[in-house]
């Protein structure tokens, strides 16, 4: 799973447009920058749970 969910994560940034401050300036190129924003926080919350099984703790929580 962890796996999946990494290529997933990889595979989505190598679709943004480059240049990155364009992609997300640029209204028709922001749903791509969302979906492998979403992606590395699939990624990271499970590395968190897989983490937590071992018990480490990793702290997922977003600034305000």
């Amino acid at each position: 799973e962890m796996a999946g969910l990494a290529e997933t994560a990889v595979a989505s940034t190598q679709t943004i447009h480059v240049p990155f401050d364009q992609a997300i300036v640029v209204a028709e190129h922001r749903p791509v920058v969302l979906e492998s924003v979403n992606a590395l926080q699939d990624q990271g919350d499970k590395l968190a749970e897989v983490a937590s099984l071992l018990g480490v703790a990793i702290n997922t929580s977003l600034p305000e």
